[in-house]
């Protein structure tokens, strides 16, 4: 490994538990199942990052509901078993800590020299009468 490759490695202090949709059949009518995601093993070393401006927030706002779109980025190990099709359950420390709970869609996977970058997107609803 390249002195750059371990340095990148060294910043992924959080770890990321991801799953895949498992579910491949289809129903009498011919439309798919409903997912059925499942872990994909021991938790992946990650690093985690949002931007300090608002850019990386959005908020949905209509009659019924309130939504807030916030984005995640995370790094990953070259290599990694991961698509655009999986999702991040949630983001941990070394220690197994909950830091961030999922899950977290994974709208764009770019392929760097030394890791993976994936854009994530978690959003979070609330009924206005609640």
């Amino acid at each position: 490994m390249s002195t750059v490759g371990s340095r990148a490695r060294a910043r992924m202090i959080n770890r990321a538990v991801l799953e895949r949709n498992s579910t491949s059949t289809s129903n009498a009518y011919g439309h798919k199942e409903a997912p059925s995601f499942s872990t994909l093993g021991d938790p992946i070393p990650c690093r985690i990052w949002t931007r300090a401006r608002g850019d990386n927030r959005r908020e949905i706002n209509d009659t019924r509901k309130f939504a807030m779109e916030e984005k995640l980025f995370c790094s990953m190990p070259v290599g990694t078993d991961v698509t655009e099709l999986d999702q991040v359950t949630e983001i941990q420390d070394r220690l197994g800590v909950v830091l961030y709970p999922g899950p977290f869609r994974i709208d764009t996977l770019r392929f760097r020299n030394t890791h993976l970058t994936l854009e994530l997107r978690k959003i979070k609803s609330s009924a206005s009468g609640a």
